[in-house]
């Protein structure tokens, strides 16, 4: 009985100990990531509008955010854009880049390391694309940074990502009902993690610790749409479906140290009406809860709402109030030939309940016919 005793203690202090160890190590983890929940692409409409688009997605942009929307176009004649140019920088980027004179984020690495605990965050995008009624194509080239410092270590996401996204949709029941399915495979080059500034000491440096892959993945969508005035609409999505995972290549970068990690499942959905204000200005209120099935994203977070103003068709104000608590703004000009719009939004950084709001500029500009 005895021997018995000492095995049922020893193995109780191996248990105490191994958890001693994980909780130590959940407690050693630097108090800062690059925690923002990061989509390959984000229309920049629906970031101007809190982020709550997934009932009102239309257009090539459906593609991402609800594959539903690809029938809603008035009609079938197809509308090419080839020059689709956006970004969007954030405030902490933008003064360093200004004041330090350089744009790689590689070169403002020490300029991070010298400022921690600020976020810094750069994504451009030329999304070159084809849609009609029930169709869309679209080429998505990305170029995104983000980095926050403790002064020795740096989380960091860095580098590039290149797509073919293709959707089709369809409507039923008399036009209240649609569904939609879109397709992606995706190149993707990055450096995502953890490191010591000493790693991240050069851009060669950072390409030797790059991952590489491409990845397969499909994203579905619906909206119920009732035949009332305003015409509430009820969207859901179901994004990279069972996750969209990488196998590794060695395309764009044959020292890569392995495959991406996947892109995470996601499930969102919105609600939105449509009241007319005046003759020729209508507006649009969306509420939408993201990242449904995140059970450690705190609720608050999952809530975005959004709102529009139309004005006799080309010009259009955007509002809304992302995660909750940060407003977002925007205005877009639509003529025939192409658009322009810029705005502002904020993206909370902050960990688990905690908000740490990272503003952002926003701007996008397309050729189309």
């Amino acid at each position: 009985m005895q021997r018995v005793m000492v095995r049922i203690d020893h193995s109780m202090s191996r248990l105490v100990l191994r958890a001693l160890s994980a909780l130590l190590l959940v407690l050693s983890t630097p108090a800062f990531a690059t925690n923002e929940l990061f989509e390959i692409y984000q229309a920049p409409q629906a970031l101007a509008m809190g982020n709550a688009w997934t009932s009102e997605a239309y257009g090539y942009a459906a593609l991402f955010h609800n594959p539903a929307g690809l029938a809603k176009a008035e009609s079938n004649k197809w509308v090419i854009t080839p020059v689709a140019i956006e970004g969007t920088p954030g405030t902490n980027y933008i003064g360093a880049a200004a004041t330090q004179k350089k744009v790689g984020l590689d070169r403002l690495l020490p300029t991070i390391q010298a400022d921690p605990n600020n976020y810094y965050y750069f994504k451009a995008t030329a999304i070159p694309s084809i849609s009609r009624r029930n169709f869309a194509l679209a080429f998505v080239a990305n170029s995104d940074a983000a980095a926050v410092s403790d002064g020795t270590f740096c989380s960091i996401r860095y580098g590039n990502d290149f797509g073919i996204f293709a959707g089709v949709a369809t409507n039923l029941a008399a036009n209240m009902i649609k569904i939609g399915v879109t397709g992606k495979a995706i190149l993707r080059n990055q450096v995502d993690g953890l490191w010591s500034h000493a790693t991240l000491s050069s851009a060669a440096a950072i390409e030797a610790v790059k991952s590489e892959g491409i990845g397969l993945g499909a994203d579905v969508g619906v909206m119920f749409t009732l035949p009332t005035t305003y015409l509430p609409t009820l969207g859901i999505v179901w994004k990279d479906i069972l996750n969209t995972n990488f196998q590794r290549t060695y395309i764009l970068n044959p020292n890569n140290i392995g495959a991406p990690a996947p892109i995470q499942q996601s499930l969102n959905a919105a609600f939105s009406f449509r009241p007319a204000l005046a003759k020729g200005v209508r507006a649009l209120f969306t509420a939408e809860m993201r990242h449904i099935e995140m059970l450690s994203l705190p609720f608050e977070k999952k809530l975005h709402f959004g709102f529009q103003i139309q004005a006799h068709k080309r010009l259009f104000i955007w509002a809304g109030m992302s995660q909750l608590i940060m407003p977002t703004f925007g205005l877009g000009l639509r003529v025939p030939g192409g658009d322009l719009e810029v705005g502002t939004y904020a993206q909370d950084v902050g960990q688990g309940a905690t908000y740490v709001a990272d503003r952002r500029i926003l701007f996008r500009y397309t050729i189309s016919f």
